[in-house]
């Protein structure tokens, strides 16, 4: 889904006509409670991460070539392993270490090439046309199905009520949302990575 769909999805909660003018009117809140949400289950319950190949110069690669933002590194090894409990395990793989502030190094490392496996928020989403192109910003593609995806709509709906002075709706959607994120949480206890990757 995109951020369009989600949209409608919130206005579908709200009970809310899905018109135009409701989407003008409410998009940019929306779209603010959606990338609330969506970082806040990605710190939290998710954790994203993915895996990249890398060339080192001296067993050091430029973190700023990283095609996501590294909020810290796993492991480097010859081979990504996609296994479910590969991205933790240590086995077969070498510690990355920061050397200064643009570079980071693998010290045991001895080949000019490899995989590192990090964590990373993804960007922001952004309002976009229906007619767009689905891109990283315009769908939360970590959260992996159309359901699963409602949580950010869920969250939505409870700052809406919050902002008109409905602290009861906005509590009950808010409970909804921690209940979501808690199912969330022992779901991504399976493999999520990138699916663009």
């Amino acid at each position: 889904m995109n951020t369009y769909e989600l949209d409608t999805m919130t206005l579908n909660l709200l009970q809310l006509e899905i018109s135009d003018n409701n989407r003008n009117q409410f998009s940019p809140i929306f779209t603010a409670a959606y990338n609330e949400a969506y970082m806040d289950i990605c710190k939290q319950y998710i954790k994203p991460k993915c895996w990249e190949q890398v060339a080192l110069t001296y067993r050091k690669f430029d973190v700023a070539d990283l095609e996501f933002t590294p909020t810290s590194f796993i492991k480097a090894a010859n081979n990504p392993d996609y296994s479910s409990d590969g991205g933790y395990s240590f086995q077969g793989g070498y510690e990355i270490k920061m050397y200064d502030s643009l570079q980071a190094v693998i010290p045991a490392i001895s080949t000019d090439g490899c995989y590192i496996l990090y964590e990373y928020l993804p960007e922001t989403l952004v309002n976009d046309d229906p007619d767009n192109e689905v891109t990283n910003t315009s769908e939360p593609y970590l959260i992996l199905g159309d359901a699963r995806q409602k949580v950010l709509c869920i969250y939505a709906t409870s700052v809406y009520y919050a902002a008109f002075k409905k602290p009861s709706m906005a509590e009950y959607f808010y409970e909804r949302y921690l209940r979501s994120c808690e199912n969330l949480s022992i779901l991504s206890r399976q493999k999520i990575t990138n699916k663009y990757m």
